[in-house]
């Protein structure tokens, strides 16, 4: 029985590591709960790799998709692997897509609170996003770039979520933005715990850390409903 217990911890990191980047790999999964809620639907979970969210063109298993029609990709520098790798690619693409909803709080929330958040979460965002792409140009992986960035993954907010709140105003932009927000924060967070427990860079390991740490505090922060402001 102990030497169970004493496994589940390990078996626990290495089925979280192993979902980061077969979710890279994949380029797409399902809507976690908030952001399914802010978009009046239910969660399915994340897709399987191979899968397609409903809607959207199927990619296809990961051997027939674009990365099996060319040369092998190069592997990570010296000191980084592949959960290093994963996790700065998603960190950065979360990132990318969120911080134009992010600009969109300031003249359409009707929560003042939650408006002066939002603007704070932008330019923190914007500089941990800086420090995160400096460390993906140091892996090699991809010249640095992100091959990601223009996937749909858990935690990002669509491009039909940003028109919907391109158009809402007061307490309906807030019932929308507020859930799509909660599930950008928490895939960062879920993403960063694997990085500690699995990624080879102890500077890559440290940034997680401490973004994890600051984006746990942004959580705590938000409205817990519609009506209740932010926190400090």
């Amino acid at each position: 029985m102990f030497g169970q217990q004493a496994m589940a911890p390990a078996l626990a990191a290495a089925a979280l590591t192993a979902a980061l980047v077969a979710v890279l790999v994949a380029g797409c999964g399902g809507a976690p709960e908030d952001a399914a809620a802010a978009r009046g639907g239910t969660s399915q979970g994340t897709a399987p790799q191979g899968t397609a969210p409903q809607g959207t063109a199927s990619q296809g298993p990961a051997s027939q998709g674009p990365a099996s029609q060319g040369p092998a990709a190069q592997g990570p520098a010296a000191g980084f692997n592949a959960t290093d790798v994963a996790w700065l690619q998603l960190a950065d693409a979360l990132h990318g897509r969120a911080l134009p909803m992010l600009a969109l709080a300031a003249d359409r929330s009707e929560d003042r609170a939650l408006a002066a958040l939002a603007g704070r979460m932008a330019e923190e965002h914007e500089a941990e996003r800086g420090r995160l792409r400096t460390l993906l140009a140091r892996t090699g992986v991809d010249g640095g770039a992100n091959p990601h960035a223009g996937h749909d993954m858990p935690g990002m907010p669509t491009a039909a979520d940003l028109r919907a709140l391109e158009r809402a105003r007061g307490g309906d932009f807030d019932r929308r933005f507020v859930p799509l927000l909660r599930a950008y924060l928490r895939q960062l967070v879920l993403v960063a715990e694997g990085e500690q427990r699995s990624g080879e860079s102890a500077e890559a390991r440290r940034l997680a850390a401490a973004t994890a740490r600051a984006h746990t505090a942004e959580l705590a922060r938000l409205p817990d409903g519609p009506g209740k402001g932010a926190g400090g």
